[in-house]
């Protein structure tokens, strides 16, 4: 049959492995650990592989090859020898999609996009509800252990939805060892993780907005009251 002649499986092969190299290193490297189903892996895949193709084709027509016809994409490889400098174009333009890709996960473009089109509406969703949508902001966190124990510490991991519940703090402080000072507990420099079975409850003291707020308010308080403290050692000086 047609479709068993190598011809047409190797473009198969031109035409489909690309994409999923970008996508693959994109899910790695941008650490995504949400389970992907099959669809969306060919969907991305094979949108990947139109992208990377169509850039291809581009620089091989560029290059002085001649491409009238699917079929003639096999040629590009072979003529008139074997073309190892096509592969690595063409695996070159796979890995720099995928480090697109990467970097759009790990800096969460594509939340701030989703945010832009949901801009002005009513609703608050959030694909990773509960969990992980209450997490990628936080900076303080509050947690009650099974034991009804309180400690709190700022965020340093948590675990990604769809997973058991997982928290690492770090500046860690338990209420139960600062019973003097319940306002202000001291805390130490160290981290402790919190596994699924031992958190009964997780509030969210301060985002990071919240911190970065607060910081440059201390920040801008410390500039005043030096300010203040220059200009009085000056009318003294005078």
């Amino acid at each position: 049959m047609v479709v068993f002649d190598p011809e047409y499986l190797l473009l198969a092969l031109i035409l489909i492995v690309p994409g999923f190299i970008a996508a693959f290193i994109g899910v790695t490297l941008g650490v995504v650990e949400q389970r992907i189903s099959n669809a969306k892996w060919v969907i991305v895949s094979l949108v990947s592989s139109l992208v990377i193709l169509s850039g291809f084709l581009r620089i091989a027509q560029l290059l002085g090859d001649s491409i009238t016809s699917p079929e003639s994409v096999v040629y590009v490889f072979f003529t008139p020898e074997f073309q190892i400098t096509r592969i690595l174009i063409l695996l070159a333009l796979s890995v720099t999609l995928g480090l697109i890709y990467a970097a759009v996960l790990a800096r969460n473009f594509h939340v701030w996009l989703r945010g832009l089109i949901w801009m002005g509406t009513d609703r608050k969703r959030n694909p990773w509800q509960p969990w992980e949508g209450t997490m990628k902001d936080a900076h303080l966190v509050q947690v009650i252990t099974q034991d009804d124990e309180l400690v709190a510490g700022e965020l340093a991991e948590y675990s990604r939805a769809g997973r058991d519940r997982q928290l690492v703090l770090r500046d860690v402080a338990w209420f139960k060892d600062n019973q003097d000072n319940p306002q202000n507990p001291e805390s130490k420099e160290v981290k402790e993780v919190f596994f699924d079975d031992e958190i009964k409850q997780v509030s969210i003291l301060m985002t990071e907005n919240g911190a970065e707020k607060m910081a440059a308010e201390t920040d801008q308080k410390e500039e005043d009251d030096n300010g203040g403290s220059e200009a009085v050692e000056r009318r003294n000086e005078e």
